[in-house]
């Protein structure tokens, strides 16, 4: 029998797959109010990757809160997966991974033409310029997180635009909220 992976184990199982298909892999990505964790991309095509212990609602809800952002989702998760949670799945066009001793594609993810292009294309610029060699699904820790480092960039970009305006800062600083209105009720008191 083989032990079950923590959730930050399957990170590299999973990172190495995609990279050996030819993708920059990314990991633990900002997005409106949560983090992705892991984000593949090739020739501006988005794999997003879930990682949890099991297959529950939870983590099919998660995923398909990523269809607007993302061409494909995929949940990976190091134990068999009941038939309804992969039933749901197949509705909702997640595919599978299981992670154990090696990494097997359970059920293939479908690609998703309705995704939003406004944020698939923010989703894309924030990739390229984020730079993270953390493994994925790695658990919170106090005091950092997308919001601690999206603090300290606008904090950054207010030293040489002190006049600035939510709209521009949201507009040059890499962040993860979805518009101005957001990023400013969320960060208005810590600047």
């Amino acid at each position: 029998m083989t032990r079950q992976l923590k959730e930050y184990k399957l990170s590299d199982p999973v990172k190495e797959y995609f990279e050996k298909q030819g993708y920059k892999v990314y990991t633990e990505i900002p997005i409106v109010g949560s983090q992705i964790d892991i984000i593949a991309i090739k020739n501006d095509f988005i794999v997003a990757v879930e990682l949890k212990t099991s297959l529950t609602r939870q983590l099919i809800c998660q995923c398909i809160r990523h269809l607007n952002d993302c061409n494909i989702i995929y949940a990976a998760v190091p134990v068999n997966p009941t038939s309804k949670s992969i039933g749901r799945c197949k509705k909702y066009s997640i595919g599978i991974i299981k992670v154990s001793d090696k990494l097997e594609i359970i059920l293939e993810a479908k690609i998703h033409f309705k995704h939003s292009k406004v944020r698939h294309t923010r989703m894309l610029n924030f990739c390229y310029s984020f730079m993270n060699d953390s493994p994925g699904g790695l658990p919170k820790s106090k005091g950092k997180g997308p919001r601690i480092e999206c603090i300290k960039r606008v904090k950054e970009y207010l030293i040489n635009n002190p006049a600035a305006k939510w709209r521009e800062i949201f507009d040059n600083v890499n962040n993860h909220y979805y518009n101005y209105k957001s990023m400013q009720n969320a960060l208005r008191e810590k600047i």
